[in-house]
């Protein structure tokens, strides 16, 4: 029997529930931008979605973490 099969790392459970709430964030924040898509305002607004939809998922997160750090709420 090898140890390493059963070792716990209980920062891979951690890491991982990080990732899933992170994940859970984008897509709500992704159904956000879908429904401001549909009723953009004005054209600067639709254009500012319009250029987040052409950003890559690790620009998406990033952007996403940025606007809740400066929002207080992580």
């Amino acid at each position: 029997m090898d140890i390493g099969d059963n070792y716990y790392d209980p920062e891979t459970d951690d890491e991982q529930d990080d990732i899933d709430t992170t994940n859970s964030r984008i897509k709500e924040f992704e159904e956000d931008i879908d429904h401001h898509l549909r009723t953009a305002q004005d054209e600067w607004e639709y254009h500012l979605l319009k250029l987040y939809r052409l950003m890559k998922k690790k620009d998406r997160s990033a952007l996403l973490k940025g606007a809740e750090k400066l929002a207080g709420i992580h």
